[in-house]
């Protein structure tokens, strides 16, 4: 018998200011942008998905399946910071859906 404990404890929370992103996906039609980042003192891998005009910040739970979405104020605020230096930096790959053929 095999169990899993997939409770979120505050040790097994990401510490979302010791993230580092990986790659960014810029989705112009949604107006969000995917990433995926590195938490530095687990290595462990976070997907991210942050809507802009919405304002809001989702993880993704691979235990579950689902997205989380980022409410406590500080971790939004961490992901976002992190976010915006990465895009400023341009030492993070960024790749974009937007499709630059037209086809008829």
């Amino acid at each position: 018998m095999v169990t899993l404990n997939t409770r979120i404890t505050e040790r097994s929370k990401p510490s979302y200011d010791s993230i580092e992103f990986k790659y960014l996906i810029d989705v112009p039609r949604c107006d969000c942008i995917f990433g995926s980042a590195k938490e530095r003192s687990s290595g462990k891998s976070l997907l991210f998905l942050v809507f802009n005009h919405k304002g809001k910040i989702y993880r993704r739970n691979g235990l579950s399946g689902t997205w989380i979405e980022l409410k406590n104020d500080d971790e939004y605020s961490s992901v976002r910071e992190r976010l915006l230096q990465a895009i400023a930096d341009k030492g993070v790959p960024c790749y974009t859906t937007a499709s630059k053929f037209h086809l008829s």
